[in-house]
């Protein structure tokens, strides 16, 4: 059983799809299948988002950045510089 990071209770698990990725820095980036824990404690009220391919989701951002032909917005250099930074640290 979960427990939350905040207060310890259990927490209960949800799947939610349309999840707005705001945590890597860009505005538009949503996904499907995203698991929420929300705590049974009422006072707490604490919801952790668990990413079960957290890489994949990172590598596939970066992939259709790269891929498009506009100029990038200095959110999406920000993830691009963050994510070249990310993998070069894990091939060391």
């Amino acid at each position: 059983m979960l427990s939350c990071s905040k207060c310890g209770s259990s927490l209960v698990c949800k799947t939610v799809d349309n999840y707005h990725y705001t945590e890597c820095g860009l505005d538009d980036i949503y996904l499907d299948s995203v698991e929420i824990g929300c705590c049974e404690n009422p006072m707490c009220d604490e919801e952790e988002v668990r990413f079960q391919n957290l890489s994949e989701i990172h590598d596939s951002i970066a992939k259709t950045l790269l891929e498009n032909e506009n100029e990038h917005t200095l959110s999406q250099k920000k993830f691009l510089k963050k994510y070249f930074e990310m993998k070069k640290d894990r091939h060391e």
